[in-house]
């Protein structure tokens, strides 16, 4: 979007006229001049951006004016790009010899300056130009948002993670007995209806209620463009196929191994029957033995292709019908008086809410989507009525209703919401990437006490709460884990993205190679023919590159050809294997640590780095760094250079045994302020090394919330010790004793406890009785692999909040418990 270049080019420069030393050469006079221009003028035309926005429905040709606007944000950002480093460089040169230096370069800074100055003027006339557009649309002042565009992260809201499901109990059943019937004839059922009605969800829910009925089962999505070599890897996968039989052959291999099995697959969203076709030479339709399979599709047709070749039962999805549609909409809209003030709704209000029901034409989709637009208004009738008129009514206008809530958006919040377009279709996306993909591009700043990663939580909560965006996982303290973008509001990104040139593909590249590209998103194997064509056309102002390619073979001599052209690239995003080491030109080229990293300033996430060379502690200052994974290699290395990261979040250190001691020193140093650490994990790979250090003191991090430790060498230290809020806490390879299960019992905050390969304690005692120290808010209990381990006591009352259990490959352990109402997995 152009106001986030626009506001990185404002910062620029009014750091560089800050920083600029005006001489007696006219052409730096001219270049102070220019710079300061350009951080007045962009203002103004970010200013305007806002204004427009606001008339973009309403006006004819404003579409073309931002358009304009874009290309020219774009274009200011270009020339700063290039001109900011070399006018900086030139000015940091300090001392005698910095002043010889600038002597002897004075030709290049008026060279460079006087090129600046030119591409500034020639920035002045197009600027003019919009001017005039300006006054052409009658443009009115910005008038505020009214404190609409405020997000506070702590609002509550009525809805559950799941989509709402209402009407669907009926079709549950239905589908449930159908699967589950010894004597039915059609081993295929396939869900059809228009989009945004929920086939996929009512397939989920199905799949996940008889799932368990069935000796294996899987799920695969389709989409438009599906790769049927990974379809069939994907349900070979899942069904428990051996991996080599995964590798080659897998069509014939599925088939045999699937012909003796009663299973059950889902493969949702076709759009054509060839994959159909391609699937159904290795998955037998067994319905005899109760196999069964589930297709969903909005295309009528394609199903009637498909039923000519298989038997299928077709099981049709409609709108829901008024007093469905309406008990869905009143149960979204309501909110909590608590969490909004309203103690109750004007009369007119619910007169009002029926007509937008009505408009919404049965499809639970738009209505999730209205009523988390509504959400944002004011309860009034006024506000409810602006959004019924902008409404569509019929099925075909379905998109207009969701690209209201897209125009609804908070400016800051479009760009966010836009870029999902990036992401393959139905793709479950890491919320960790995601926002660390938004700060690279620059849509999300720290502000006050909030850091960026923050900010990018409270957007993307944001999202989620307008119904725009699905929660697919979340963490152990309910924050966002992953996330995905139903289909349609996928189509929307990239249909608002192709209008303003926010994102292009393979094929919008390949047909106008001419195009002005700042980002590329691509899927399959196309990395190789987009590499190709860059070669040909080559695009030096790309700004972002995202591939989606994980098991893609690449030469690195490719890339590295490929990179050496891209001077502009900010965001790049590769999931594809290297028949070699990375090239130089992506950056380190190596997990080894160079010391360059140390000066890194902006740097925010350091993973994987060996070190093999320890840096003092003053060479060390990196603020901005919130996680720190590093394995030391080192046997007397000096830990405190740790004391340069202020604001850790995530610190995982691996060590040799020898250095354990030092970790814990610096750990219990109490002068240390990592006041924002909230997960601590310590590995110990020194298996040899016998000793064990007993972590002295943790108290005082009031945020750690997370501990994980692994290895022969540590030691639990009593509870007052140990960080006052911890939530979770994983044992991996660790020698367990009796006083240590005794310290966990009496943490009062613990919520999960993972154990792995813990040896050798032959016998834990969960004891019950009315005891405050009996494991108090444990909520999950997980055990793997402890093959010393024999018995498990549970007694009743022993962990009082205990909901899940857990036991994996423990082939000696028994459980004697006395547990209700507690989900047990074992394997």
């Amino acid at each position: 979007m152009a106001d986030t270049v626009l506001a990185e080019v404002i910062q620029k420069a009014a750091e560089l006229a800050g920083n600029l030393i005006v001489t007696e050469v006219s052409n730096l006079n001219q270049l102070e001049e220019g710079v300061r221009w350009i951080e007045t003028e962009m203002k103004r035309i970010q200013a305007f951006l806002k204004d427009i926005a606001a008339v973009q429905e309403e006006r004819q040709g404003v579409e073309t004016l931002i358009s304009e606007i874009l290309d020219l944000a774009d274009d200011v950002d270009d020339i700063m790009a290039m001109y900011f480093p070399q006018l900086e460089s030139q000015h940091k040169r300090k001392g005698f010899l910095g002043y010889l230096k600038s002597a002897a370069c004075i030709f290049s800074r008026c060279y460079v300056a006087h090129n600046f100055v030119t591409e500034i003027e020639k920035i002045k006339t197009r600027v003019k130009d919009i001017e005039r557009a300006r006054k052409t649309y009658e443009i009115p002042e910005s008038e505020g948002n009214n404190g609409r565009d405020t997000w506070d992260p702590r609002r509550s809201f009525p809805h559950v993670e799941e989509p709402n499901v209402v009407g669907f109990e009926t079709h549950i059943q239905e589908l449930e007995g159908k699967l589950l019937r010894t004597d039915l004839q059609h081993g295929v059922i396939a869900i059809i209806g228009m989009p945004g009605l929920g086939k996929t969800t009512l397939a989920k829910k199905v799949y996940k209620s008889v799932q368990g009925k069935f000796q294996c089962s899987a799920w695969v999505f389709v989409s438009q463009k599906p790769i049927i070599k990974d379809l069939f890897q994907d349900i070979a996968r899942q069904v428990g196929l051996e991996e080599s039989q995964r590798k080659e052959g897998v069509e014939a291999n599925l088939s045999n191994f699937l012909l003796g099995k009663k299973y059950f697959i889902v493969i949702d969203d076709i759009w054509e029957s060839h994959p159909w076709d391609a699937l159904s030479i290795g998955i037998p339709i067994n319905s005899k033995n109760g196999s069964r399979i589930i297709l969903t599709s909005r295309r009528g047709d394609v199903i009637t292709d498909i039923g000519r070749q298989s038997s299928l039962h077709v099981h049709e999805l409609l709108p829901l019908d008024h007093e469905r549609s309406k008990e869905l909409f009143f149960k979204m809209v309501m909110v909590p008086p608590q969490s909004s003030g309203v103690t109750s709704d004007p009369e007119e209000l619910e007169n009002v809410g029926l007509q937008i029901v009505d408009k919404c034409g049965g499809v639970p989709l738009a209505i999730v989507v209205t009523t988390g637009l509504l959400l944002w208004k004011e309860r009034t009738t006024q506000a409810w009525r602006e959004v019924f008129s902008k409404l569509g009514r019929n099925h075909e206008q379905i998109s207009k209703t969701l690209a209201l809530s897209y125009k609804d958006l908070p400016t800051d919040l479009k760009r966010c919401f836009l870029y999902f377009g990036h992401f393959p279709e139905d793709c479950e996306i890491s919320a960790f990437e995601l926002i660390n993909l938004w700060a690279g591009e620059g849509f999300i700043k720290a502000r006050e006490q909030q850091e960026v990663e923050d900010v990018g939580k409270d957007y993307l909560n944001n999202l989620i709460a307008r119904n725009l965006i699905q929660v697919v996982k979340r963490r152990f303290d309910g924050s966002v884990r992953s996330c995905r973008i139903h289909d349609l509001l996928h189509s929307l990104c990239i249909s608002e993205s192709e209008k303003i040139n926010f994102l292009n593909t393979l094929d919008n590249v390949s047909s106008s190679p001419s195009m002005r590209v700042r980002r590329v998103s691509i899927c399959g194997d196309n990395i190789k023919e987009y590499i190709s064509l860059n070669h040909q056309t080559p695009n030096p102002k790309l700004r972002t590159l995202l591939s989606f390619n994980m098991g893609i073979k690449l030469e690195r001599k490719q890339l590295k050809i490929f990179l050496g052209d891209l001077r502009f690239l900010r965001v790049l995003k590769v999931e594809i294997e290297f028949l070699s080491r990375l090239p130089k030109e992506i950056g380190l080229g190596s997990i080894r640590c160079p010391t360059s990293i140390w000066r890194m300033k902006q740097l925010r996430h350091i993973y994987g780095v060996i070190l093999t060379q320890g840096p003092r502690a003053k060479e060390v200052s990196l603020p901005n760094v919130q996680t720190l994974f590093v394995k030391n290699h080192i046997e007397d290395l000096k830990l405190y250079w740790l004391c340069g990261f202020p604001n850790l979040r995530k610190l995982r250190i691996g060590t040799l045994g020898h250095t354990a001691s030092q970790i814990i020193e610096v750990l219990s140093d109490a002068t240390i302020t990592w006041s924002k650490l909230e997960n601590l994990q310590l590995d110990c790979y020194s298996p040899a090394w016998q000793g064990r250090k007993s972590l002295t003191n943790l108290s005082h991090y009031p945020n750690v919330c997370k501990l994980r430790l692994s290895g022969h060498c540590w030691k639990l230290p009593k509870a007052d010790v140990l960080p006052p809020n911890l939530a979770m806490l994983t044992l991996k390879r660790y020698p367990f004793e009796e006083d240590e299960f005794e310290t966990m019992r009496k943490l009062p905050r613990l919520r999960i406890l993972k154990l792995s390969h813990c040896e050798p304690m032959k016998k834990m005692v969960c004891s019950g009785g009315s005891s405050a120290n009996n494991f108090p808010q444990l909520q999950v209990l997980e055990i793997e692999r402890m093959y010393g381990c024999e018995e498990l006591i549970m007694e009743e009352g022993g962990m009082p909040r205990l909901n899940k259990l857990s036991i994996r490959n423990c082939p000696f352990l028994r459980i004697s418990h006395n547990l209700k109402n507690i989900m047990i997995l074992s394997s």
